[in-house]
């Protein structure tokens, strides 16, 4: 099946940051590794991964070529994390920069995904 490449555009990641701001986060729970997902900790938004009940609030951001356990990306602005998300697709997130392929596509964020939390919003 192919990823689409189709950015989620402005709407979609304003929503997202809606939610966070509501909820906290928008990630899977339960036990193992629980993919990727956003959360909110101390004013700052982390792209990151969960394991189990463990989020990864600690840690160097990702670097290519490095570790791929923790904090993918870290936004401090919120208007930089709508700006960078608007700009991402199921493709960009889909983990194929891991080098890895038991992270690529492995509980990651999708278009589908998000709209299905979002979905939560009151209009």
């Amino acid at each position: 099946m192919a990823l689409s490449s189709e950015q989620y555009g402005y709407a979609l990641a304003k929503r997202v940051l809606e939610y966070l701001l509501q909820y906290g986060a928008i990630r899977h729970e339960h036990y193992g590794y629980c993919g990727v997902g956003f959360v909110i900790v101390d004013h700052t938004i982390l792209y990151t991964h969960f394991d189990e009940w463990l989020t990864y609030t600690a840690g160097r951001q990702y670097v290519p070529g490095g570790d791929y356990i923790g904090i993918i990306k870290r936004f401090d602005n919120p208007q930089h994390f709508i700006a960078w998300l608007s700009e991402q697709s199921d493709l960009s997130l889909h983990g194929a920069e891991t080098d890895d392929p038991w992270y690529a596509g492995n509980q990651r964020i999708t278009k589908k995904r998000l709209l299905s939390v979002i979905a939560r919003l009151t209009p």
